[in-house]
């Protein structure tokens, strides 16, 4: 990290390089950018003198939030992972001796510039709030084929627009992270030949339909196995023999699948965004919606992982696999370890009703019956009691 003199920030680039070495790339690279945030303001800080990160104190930090929250608009569950980098930091910069007396709690018998409450940093004045987390919506597969549609109408090149399509294809089906997508790499592709025997060998009923591939981990680093279908997997070889080529001149054997033109090595994975964003105004722009169905202007990539876990479950739920059973399965192709975060991409009763299934359908009939009978019984005790008045 460098100021705007061009010097290197000596503490914040040792700090990253700690970061960097423990932490998956995707993971690394968010918490780069929330240091950054905070060096931003620090920087503007007094009408652009800056301020000095060893100068900071607790009411500096209250002015901070105000920055934050007020007036660049940032959510509070953003700013609070923000701020707890910058608390990681400062604990480091003193760690190191970069700094004496900046931060730690006053019952030391200590006097530092920022408090840490004995409960710890999650305490501090400035995290102060509680976060809301708002549980997405989940898009019926029509939406994503009205974006995608819309995607494809915004670019020229037919190889790019083949990009395109397979990086939802593989963000659809198999339920990977942006990152993850990004970062897969050709090793990881059998060769034409080894497909041919693969899917002759499925259609002979000797093997399965889909090949377990080892895929680089986004989130805590490390490798993780991702069923991929042979379909798919043939897809993905003739992107790499016909149109790869045009983005980077020469055949290799190795390397990321996804390359930009401009620089020929691997592509960030907010390209997905920004073309799926752009896309999925025009589709909100282009087809009206009716009542109770997700603005699609709202959808973002991300949902396609909230799409394909659900559809994942419900898979092995309607082929009679036990529940619990097909939950643990789900997590771990999904590649999630914590109960809790599993929970959030599921949208079974969603992904029910939107299928409009028999067993949901009656559910909801005898709902509708109890909701009907309760409501009478609530009018004849009301007109009871106005005889009696």
């Amino acid at each position: 990290m460098v100021d705007r003199h061009g010097f290197v920030m000596r503490p914040q680039t040792l700090f990253l390089s700690r970061l960097k070495s423990l932490y998956a790339e995707a993971t690394y690279r968010s918490y780069a950018r929330a240091l950054l945030d905070i060096e931003r303001v620090n920087a503007c800080y007094q009408g652009g003198k800056g301020l000095v990160f060893s100068k900071v104190s607790d009411p500096y930090l209250e002015k901070t939030r105000t920055e934050f929250l007020k007036h660049r608009k940032v959510a509070l569950g953003t700013y609070k992972k923000t701020m707890m980098i910058a608390f990681r930091f400062y604990i480091f910069a003193q760690d190191e001796h970069f700094a004496k007396n900046l931060i730690g709690s006053a019952s030391d018998g200590r006097k530092f510039r920022i408090n840490v409450p004995k409960t710890g940093i999650k305490d501090h004045p400035v995290m102060k709030g509680k976060v809301i987390w708002q549980v997405p919506q989940l898009p019926t597969h029509r939406d994503f084929e009205l974006i995608e549609a819309e995607g494809m109408s915004l670019i020229r090149d037919p190889a790019l627009k083949r990009r395109f399509s397979i990086f939802c294809h593989i963000l659809k089906t198999l339920a990977l992270r942006r990152s993850e997508a990004a970062r897969l790499n050709i090793a990881m592709v059998p060769s034409r030949v080894q497909l041919a025997r693969l899917r002759k060998a499925a259609e002979a009923g000797d093997r399965a339909w889909t090949v377990s591939i080892k895929i680089l981990r986004s989130k805590r680093g490390g490798y993780r196995f991702v069923e991929f279908p042979i379909s798919l997997l043939e897809e993905l070889r003739d992107y790499i023999d016909r149109d790869r080529p045009k983005d980077v001149k020469g055949s290799s054997k190795h390397g990321p699948i996804f390359v930009s033109r401009k620089t020929g090595m691997q592509i960030g994975d907010q390209w997905i965004t920004n073309l799926f964003k752009r896309a999925a105004k025009k589709a909100a722009a282009m087809h009206s919606r009716g009542f109770g169905e997700m603005n699609l202007a709202e959808l973002r990539p991300h949902h396609y992982r909230h799409r394909g876990i659900t559809d994942l479950l419900r898979g092995f739920l309607k082929e009679g696999i036990d529940s619990t059973e097909a939950l643990l399965v789900t997590m771990s192709l999904a590649g999630i370890n914590s109960l809790e975060v599993i929970m959030g991409y599921l949208h079974v009763a969603e992904a029910e009703l939107q299928e409009d299934s028999d067993a949901y359908r009656k559910a909801a009939q005898e709902r509708e019956k109890r909701s009907a009978l309760n409501l009478g019984r609530i009018k004849n005790e009301l007109k009871q009691w106005r005889r009696r008045k």
